[in-house]
């Protein structure tokens, strides 16, 4: 009896003495690329996501927007990749293309996006990899393009209420346009992007099947031309500001030389010396207002070790509750489509119209070569809007550039 009591002993002893053993995490780690307001916030979100889920440390590392493509391509090729990063949207099929970014179809995504996020979030997220679709993102945060116009200008001319209309947009800048003092009722930029909203508007588009087929031959598509065409050619409306050595539309519209601009809310800060307002863009009956869309998305590595708790996390990030504390804290417009509505009494006026042009979305091209699709459409923009070639011209060159040196690549 004596001997068993101290072999218990002996045993108390030594379990007492046996260092304490560690709790294992699953540790995921992220890069982000938020300004210091926005990485607070997203903070915040990550200690919440731990607190319900223990098992999960999230190890946040911030790294520069800028060159981040070339950083994950670099830490790819080495296989020292995170598990999750937030990337510029366009980006991703990039990423998608070359195996970096993880296929999230199979965990859900497509489902998770449809009932809950922004409608055009899931066109902006999805990716055709040899003709096959996948989703390769959950978005984080998105901007788009609104009309902007000049309240002074307008009241000078008893101009009301913004035009809702293209019909009235060109019957307004007329109004407000007089070129003899340099003073112009609208001015553009003329780049491939800038000029989506006015292509969706008219029924557009760019690619189709797939993104496999040029879309731009279209009777949309040359109507939308037509009337970029006309704004400068015909009605003498805009500024020529695309033209090399001209003040660019930002300027313009702050030194008040030109009424209206397409402008997103990264402009509201600069814009601040001048009285203006801000609408929704026009449409052409009975299509409603359109617009494009920017902005980021969150992808979970290939290489991941532990894919479905990062795409968790993802998901956690756009839930309803994390962008309610999003919109509270930054009052920029959500991804999450039920967040804005039930946080929508806490925005501005002007971010109210931001919101609800989000709703009339659409993706850009998610191509991995789209700077190239630019690089194709942009010239012969320059040309059409300075009266070289017509809109059916444009239409038919666009497309014959756009199959030879933008989608034969991706075959």
């Amino acid at each position: 009896m004596k001997q068993f009591v101290l072999f218990f002993t002996s045993l108390l002893i030594l379990f007492s003495c046996s260092p304490t053993k560690k709790v294992t995490h699953k540790e995921i780690v992220v890069w982000e690329s938020y300004n210091n307001k926005e990485h607070t916030v997203f903070m915040e979100i990550v200690s919440r996501f731990e607190a319900e889920n223990p098992e999960i440390k999230i190890k946040v590392e911030r790294v520069p927007f800028d060159g981040l493509l070339s950083k994950i391509i670099t830490a790819s090729i080495a296989n020292r990749t995170p598990d999750i990063a937030r990337i510029d949207i366009g980006h991703l099929p990039r990423l998608a293309y070359g195996k970096v970014a993880l296929n999230l179809s199979s965990y859900g995504a497509e489902q998770f996006i449809k009932t809950n996020l922004l409608p055009v979030l899931l066109e902006s997220n999805r990716v055709y990899v040899q003709g096959k679709a996948g989703i390769y993102g959950i978005s984080d945060q998105l901007t788009n393009l609104a009309l902007f116009y000049n309240k002074k200008l307008f009241r000078q001319k008893g101009i009301l209420a913004p035009p809702k209309t293209w019909d009235e947009f060109i019957l307004t800048a007329k109004k407000l346009t007089n070129r003899k003092a340099g003073l112009y009722g609208f001015s553009m930029n003329a780049s491939l992007w800038w000029i989506l909203p006015i292509l969706y508007s008219y029924g557009a588009d760019v690619l189709q099947d797939n993104n496999t087929k040029c879309a731009l031959q279209s009777k949309e598509a040359i109507a939308a031309f037509t009337f970029i065409q006309d704004m400068y050619q015909k009605y003498k409306v805009e500024s020529g500001a695309w033209r090399s050595g001209a003040i660019n539309p930002d300027q313009a519209f702050v030194n008040s030389k030109t009424a209206m601009v397409f402008s997103g809310p990264w402009n509201l800060g600069n814009y601040s010396a001048i009285d203006y307002g801000v609408s929704l863009l026009p449409a052409t009956p009975p299509i409603r207002s359109a617009t494009n869309v920017g902005g980021t998305t969150m992808i979970v590595f290939a290489g991941s070790q532990y894919k479905k708790e990062s795409y968790q996390f993802l998901t956690y990030v756009a839930s309803k509750a994390s962008q309610k504390l999003w919109i509270q804290k930054l009052q920029q417009v959500s991804v999450n489509k039920i967040a804005n509505k039930e946080m929508h009494h806490l925005f501005s006026p002007v971010m109210k119209v931001f919101v609800k042009q989000a709703e009339y979305a659409h993706a850009r091209p998610m191509i991995p070569n789209y700077d190239r699709l630019e690089q194709t459409v942009n010239p012969l923009l320059y040309t059409l809007l300075e009266g070289k070639i017509s809109p059916e011209q444009m239409a038919k060159k666009a497309c014959n550039e756009i199959q030879k040196k933008v989608l034969s690549e991706l075959q």
